[in-house]
């Protein structure tokens, strides 16, 4: 499974992931970053309808941690 985030840069992006997703677990290992994510290639059965708004910052899949 993976993350979605907005962020101003990869830095802020982990932030982000640090202290919503995982706050309370381990931080994983990053095994791989996307930047520029067309969001038309998304799953569109699982991703799209689960996602939040991926124009401000924060997470935004999966949801409940913005």
């Amino acid at each position: 499974m993976g993350c979605g985030v907005t962020a101003f840069d990869e830095q802020d992006a982990i932030r982000i992931l640090k202290e919503n997703v995982f706050r309370t677990h381990p931080f994983p290992e990053i095994k791989t970053i996307v930047t520029g994510v067309d969001l038309s290639k998304l799953d569109q059965g699982h991703v799209s309808p689960n996602m939040g708004d991926p124009t401000k910052c924060g997470v935004w899949f999966p949801l409940g941690y913005s």
